[in-house]
């Protein structure tokens, strides 16, 4: 047990109502209905764990080279992130730089 005060005052996260129905497809959990393609366990069979304890590189030249190059674009044209939120935070940076206020719908998990 823990000895942080308040800690047990905390309400623990109760889940929303999930479909008793097993076949249902769930869109409301963030979770796939399908399991990883055949191409992706394969990918994954070799794949070095030891390459996730740290951070990737946020210019993520690698990616955006190749991507790039199976796109036919400049390297230059594209912009990658951590999700939609992460380049929608970076076209309001570029874009919405002045004194007027900005209105956009409420912002979704990556901003909580």
């Amino acid at each position: 047990m823990t000895n942080i005060r308040g800690l047990r005052q905390i309400a623990p996260y109760v889940a929303g109502k999930q479909p008793a129905d097993k076949e249902m497809i769930k869109l409301n959990t963030n979770e796939n209905a399908y399991p990883p393609s055949p191409k992706v366990i394969k990918g994954l069979q070799n794949f070095d764990a030891k390459s996730l304890v740290r951070y990737s590189s946020l210019e993520q030249a690698g990616l955006k080279s190749a991507l790039a190059q199976q796109l036919g674009v400049s390297s230059e044209q594209l912009i990658v992130g951590n999700g939609s939120d992460d380049i929608l935070s970076q076209a309001f940076l570029a874009f919405f730089n002045s004194s007027l206020p900005v209105k956009f719908p409420d912002l979704t998990y990556g901003f909580y």
